[in-house]
């Protein structure tokens, strides 16, 4: 994509590093400051808390009188045992490193009854603060309390934590992905797949996600698990049977945490106990549990994509915990094996009212055939309790999958050239470690190992070609303009566009992410209480692989191939065009069925759509470093402040290139002040008001160093006559090549002979550095304030603000302007041409990374000879005929057209410059802002029953998504085409710079969801053992934008028209799911568990995404429109059902 660049790395030579150092001078201080006042409070004894998997119980507790209790012993039960502590002088106490769960707390103090608490849940980084009141009496006596309920007033960050006890009661899939959505601030992040939600804003590849500890984060793309350019989201190392917990963090991150502009979501697996515990279980989904599938092609669609008529899934698993003999109190393990059959009942693409003619693949494959999926999930886990003071916790877990060979690319095709098997999973491995050494020193630390890995095969040795003749219909109107039946306007092709023949781009990868971290916290009374942190991240990211197509490899002619790529072997991807002439009989002639059914000979050409020179390996790696200080100071019993300051340094290292050399680059000296306070008015721990600001840098996934620091060379949009014939009457026929079963393509062939001229774009690079001097990561600034209060019945109502922008990004960008880039030498576009020289940068108004281009608008006027008779005196020309003639003009032949001067390109190689000229480029701000209200009303499992309940209202606005580009689909973090071209002056790129509403702006979701049991003890004899849940969900529908294809690249989904959701939104959506499922009693240990689920009930299939591509490709003056244009292109899932059964013990 990149041609080389050649940059000055040092930053002291480019202007933008003064404007930055004032505030990094400020940061410094700021971290200096924290640092301080950490060390400060170094010098008492403490307690390091893991905030990533432990929880903790804290609190107060008080005399009948309310005064406080100093000196009280208070005793936490839990599956692995107790654990204890003493209340401080001003009778608070908290426990912390506590595996999730529920426990029971006593307290005892000479001089009272023992108070005991039953069912206290811990939540991973969540403190369960009690108010404990006790009463006089002999300590013997054992009183069964309530204790009050509190807030956490330490804690300004926000977040959702759903465990076992509440998705296990409630209608979820069972995929851990499904519980991200119950969370607020959570929405459907589309291009991400359903396992990478948009979190308060951010895109789908905007999230960090960890699991024990490791970051089971894609280091290639920024997904959960498994990450495949070509297939997205395919698996995420995690399944619902062995989660105890999973936390959804959406605002107000603390300074442990960094690497996401979206949300974190910290999963915490089961932990084995003193008692053995099992279960044996198989859950079944098949296709008879779903209704009829509504189906986008019986729209009708013009271009169809084939259907997924129904979603089978089954399960069969074994989970064991419990001690190892002998070692009750001090080694727990659990373990998990739970294999699993995924089936998508699909049916080729057939034929409807507006495209009569079923591919080849409904043909060969009949009604309906299976794409099947078998993964073996398994964890493993082991707890081992050093003694009091030291703990250590080992897991691994993974998914690996492997599918049968089918059509997992397209439905839509004419054979099965392309079916493949993919093979690819997880493994994932944790230790983690956390010791008192001393009264005075707390320690703790973990390695984390994420491995994914990815694997495609099977395919046929075909060069991929795709038959365009829907996107070219007027030019076979104009072709059949009169003749084969048709009328003065001509006939369409019966059939839409389609995959004619091969598998095209692949891509084998494997991605690690190599974690190490600290971290010691510390507490001390100091003008009040100080809970002080330190600690320190480092993550070795690697992405290797290889980027290849399918088929034969053919040699580049040397002819207009800018003396780059000539010579050079390439995979290709072609295209089949089709023309209004036979350009004076150089095009053959391809045989299609037209609207009226009659068969014609058509003009074809193939153009390469996609082709790559040059090592297709790549071994790529990034090297990140964080450290923070933090502390929390509870002035009084009323104000709580938190202080924290995040440093961050990623570096990023390319594949050798053909000199061995790897390019690399540091951004560095990234700050990230994280600063909160809380404010209790009543000081009784039931109310909290509170306010955060974090500031919140972005991690860089490997796919830019693949592809911006390696040798990606590409080829694209040269033209070639396809292999021919000639008949007796001289004409050239197309040589047919079968493809499916009575239908056939072209024979491509790749020499000078057959290629045509114009349309060659090179884009190569021997990896330099592509960085622009001073580049840093982009981040995203956050304010929060909400308020919080503890309501009786154990409801808490919290209500809250967010407000992100996004204030710095990192993109790829190029001083050319679309009409630059397909400028060239008229008359024959032969000699010269701008080349895209990109740079990566911190994209703004305000950048001036490269020269700028001079252009010149004028309205050419030719002579007799064709040539310019009008070529402004400003612009490089040629001298042809006595005339001027421009070296660097755009012009469609009519209207408007646009020379350039020689200014900002190199005469010879022409390359622009990548060195600032004291002007800014001409790029705009990128801008992405979410607001949001937040309202939550939840009541934690008690008496039998819980219930949640969160509305989202929102705003996410801006011309900027993120990691992830949902108007054309594009997975490319940090590396897009929104930035690739300046706006020009012929307004070719439209709206795509204009702000609006985001592809994933949702203004409302409502998520409504509990469970209750039924039992004896509440007088439910007939029903003891039955358990309900309910969950609703609502959402208002997404914007519905008009794009029109790239000039430049042609591909669909660029350029908004009109404004972003100029079209108004798809429509809103409500969900209703039932859960029920009955525990049959065989022994005083044993069960059986009868489980089943409802999901949609009442088979609400509404639009949930229009076809928003104005047209297909892209036709200077006029592009074809899209016939699918605004017709659905997906819809809700349908009413389906799961039924389960659980042997437990």
């Amino acid at each position: 994509m990149l041609l080389p660049i050649k940059v000055n790395n040092s930053e002291g030579s480019h202007p933008a590093i003064a404007l930055v150092k004032k505030g990094k001078q400020m940061m410094k201080k700021v971290f200096v400051f924290v640092l301080a006042l950490c060390f400060a409070v170094l010098t008492a004894s403490a307690f390091a808390q893991d905030i990533q998997t432990k929880g903790s119980i804290g609190g107060t507790v008080t005399d009948p009188n309310g005064a406080v209790v100093p000196g009280a012993t208070v005793t936490a039960t839990g599956a692995e045992g107790d654990r204890a502590t003493t209340t401080a002088d001003n009778g608070i106490f908290k426990i912390d490193n506590l595996i999730p769960g529920n426990y029971s707390v006593k307290v005892t103090n000479q001089g009272f009854k023992t108070a005991s608490v039953s069912n206290v849940q811990v939540l991973v980084g969540k403190e369960a603060t009690l108010i404990i009141k006790l009463e006089t009496g002999e300590v013997t006596a054992v009183v069964e309390v309530t204790a009050a309920q509190a807030v956490d007033t330490a804690k300004t960050e926000t977040s959702s934590n759903l465990n076992d006890q509440l998705f296990s009661n409630i209608p979820v899939q069972r995929a851990v992905s499904s519980l991200f959505y119950l969370a607020p601030g959570t929405t459907d992040g589309l291009g991400g797949g359903r396992d990478n939600p948009s979190i308060s804003g951010g895109s789908a590849l905007d999230n960090l996600y960890v699991a024990d500890g490791v970051n089971i984060t894609d280091s290639a793309f920024g997904g959960i698990g498994t990450f495949s350019r070509v297939f997205g989201a395919l698996g995420t190392g995690i399944n619902t049977s062995f989660i105890k917990e999973v936390q959804v963090k959406t605002a107000g991150f603390e300074p442990q945490y960094g690497q996401s502009q979206g949300g974190i979501v910290n999963i915490i697996t089961q932990s084995g106990s003193r008692d053995f515990h099992g279960a044996l279980y198989g859950f079944a989904q098949p296709k008879s549990f779903e209704t009829t599938r509504k189906q986008i092609d019986d729209t009708p669609r013009k271009n169809t994509s084939g259907k997924l008529l129904h979603q089978e899934g089954y399960d069969i698993g074994a989970d064991v915990g419990g001690y190892v003999p002998g070692m009750r109190d001090k080694l727990f393990f659990f373990g998990s094996f739970n294999p699993s059959v995924k089936r998508d009942i699909v049916r080729g693409a057939e034929a409807n009212l507006a495209n009569p003619i079923n591919s080849g693949l409904r043909i060969i494959r009949g009604p309906q055939f299976a794409n099947r999926t078998r993964t073996y999930n398994y964890a493993g886990k082991v707890d081992w309790n050093i003694n009091k003071n030291n703990t250590l916790a080992f897991s691994i877990f993974g998914d690996p999958s492997k599918t049968n060979k089918s059509s997992f690319r397209t439905l839509n095709i004419d054979g099965t050239t392309a079916d493949s098997i993919l093979t690819y999973g997880t493994r994932n491995i944790a230790l983690r470690y956390n010791g008192n050494w001393s009264p005075t020193l707390t320690f703790s630390a973990s390695l984390g190992l994420g491995r994914s890995s990815f694997k495609e095969g099977g395919f046929d040795n075909f060069n991929q070609i795709t038959d365009r003749r829907q996107s070219d219909g007027g030019n076979i109107q104009a072709f059949t303009s009169g003749s084969f039946g048709c009328g003065a306007s001509g006939c369409t092709a019966a059939r839409g566009n389609f995959s004619a023949i091969g598998a095209g781009f692949f891509e084998p990868t494997l991605s690690e992410s190599k974690r190490a971290e600290f971290a010691v916290q510390k507490t001390k009374s100091l003008w009040g209480q100080h809970t002080a942190s330190l600690g320190y991240t480092f993550q070795r990211g690697i992405y290797n692989g290889t980027r290849d197509r399918s088929g034969p490899k053919w040699t580049i002619p040397a002819t207009g191939s800018n003396g780059i790529a000539g010579g050079q072997t390439t995979n290709v991807q072609f295209r089949l065009r089709y023309r209004a002439s036979t350009a004076g009989g150089t095009l053959p002639l391809f045989p299609i069925t037209l609207s009226n059914g009659a068969t014609a000979l058509v003009p074809v050409r193939l153009q390469v759509i996609r082709a790559e020179f040059g090592n297709p390996t790549f071994t790529t790696l990034s090297n990140y470093h964080a450290a923070y200080a933090a502390d929390t100071w509870r002035f009084n019993k009323y104000i709580t402040g938190l202080f924290g300051m995040r440093w961050e340094q990623e570096k990023m290292v390319g594949s050798p290139g053909s000199n061995g050399v790897r390019a690399h680059y540091t951004l560095t000296d990234q700050w990230a002040p994280r600063l909160g306070v809380t404010v209790d008015p009543f000081g009784r721990g039931k109310t909290k008001a509170f306010y955060n600001y974090g500031r919140f840098f972005e991690y860089l996934p490997l796919d830019l160093a693949e592809r911006s620091l390696s040798s990606e060379k590409d080829w694209t949009g040269s033209l070639f006559i396809p292999d021919f014939t000639v008949n007796g009457a001289g004409q050239r026929i197309a040589v047919l090549v079968p493809s499916g079963p009575g239908s056939f393509t072209v024979n491509p062939i790749i020499d000078a002979a057959h290629q045509l001229p114009g349309g060659t774009t090179i884009s190569a690079q021997d990896p330099s550095n592509p960085f622009a001097p001073g580049t840093k990561l982009g981040f995203t600034d956050e304010h929060t304030i909400g308020f919080e209060q503890q309501l009786p019945k154990n409801f808490t109502l919290s209500v809250r603000y967010i407000d992100r922008r996004a204030k710095r990004i990192i993109e790829d960008a190029a001083i050319l302007s679309p009409e630059a880039a397909l400028s060239c030498d008229w008359p024959d576009c032969s000699t010269f041409f701008i080349n895209q020289v990109y740079a990566i940068s911190n994209v703004s108004k305000s950048l001036d990374a490269f020269v700028n281009l001079v252009p010149f608008q004028f309205t050419p006027a030719l002579n007799g000879a064709g040539l310019i008779t009008n070529t402004p005196g400003g612009c490089a020309s040629t001298l042809t005929g006595g005339l001027a003639q421009p070296n660097y003009l755009y012009w469609t032949g009519s209207g408007p057209g646009v020379c350039f001067a020689q200014t900002g390109i190199d005469p010879v190689t022409g390359d622009t410059f990548v060195r600032p000229d004291g002007k800014p480029d001409g790029f705009p701000n990128a801008v992405r802002r979410y607001k949001a209200l937040e309202i939550e009303l939840n009541r934690r499992f008690a008496n039998g029953w819980q219930g949640f309940f969160n509305w989202r209202i929102a705003s996410l606005r801006g011309n900027f998504e993120g990691h992830l580009r949902n108007d054309n689909g594009q997975t490319d973090p940090g590396i897009s085409s929104l930035f690739d071209f300046t706006e020009g002056v012929l307004n070719l790129l439209g709206d795509q710079f204009a702000v609006g509403p985001l592809n994933s702006d949702r203004r409302h979701i409502v998520n409504l969801f509990g469970s209750y049991s039924f039992s004896k003890d509440r007088g439910y004899r007939v029903l003891n053992g039955l358990n309900v849940g309910l969950n609703t969900h609502f959402e208002t529908g997404l914007p519905i934008n008009s794009l029109n294809p790239h000039p430049v690249y042609l591909n669909a989904g660029e350029v908004p028209v009109g404004g972003r959701g100029a079209l108004g939104r798809t429509p809103s959506y409500i969900r209703f799911d039932v859960h029920t499922d009955y525990s049959w009693r065989v022994t005083e240990k044993t069960k059986v568990k009868f489980v089943a689920d409802f999901f949609n009930v009442f088979n609400s299939q509404k639009v949930r995404r229009v076809d928003d591509f104005k047209a297909l490709d892209f036709v200077a003056g006029q592009n074809p429109p899209n016939p699918d244009f605004l017709k659905p292109r997906a819809f809700y899932s349908p009413f389906n059902m799961r039924l389960g059964l659980r042997f437990e013990f």
